[in-house]
């Protein structure tokens, strides 16, 4: 079942997004052992999760895409937007 869920994912994320999922596998691991064995969570863990949720946010760019769609009065989105949608497209066309 992992299998075919795995290459289901990668079929449709792509090959950079499903690398991310194993980002979470030390998280899950702290999690299961506080919720299952009953360990206590450390604040140098909660800080480590939330720097894991962090950098998955920023590498998964839709973070980006959604604050360039905010209506903000004296700001310009469209130079942040039209940077991140020339390197989609670049993106777009390098993979052939």
């Amino acid at each position: 079942m992992g299998y075919v869920v795995f290459f289901r994912l990668l079929a449709t994320a792509g090959a950079t997004n499903t690398s991310l999922v194993t980002l979470l596998i030390p998280v899950t691991a702290v999690l299961l052992g506080s919720m299952i064995l009953g360990e206590t969570l450390s604040v140098d863990q909660v800080v480590g999760m939330s720097l894991i949720a962090l950098g998955l946010i920023a590498i998964d760019g839709r973070a980006l895409n959604w604050a360039c769609n905010l209506p903000t009065p004296g700001r310009n989105p469209a130079r942040v937007c039209s940077r991140r949608r020339n390197i989609s497209r670049r993106r777009k066309t390098t993979r052939g």
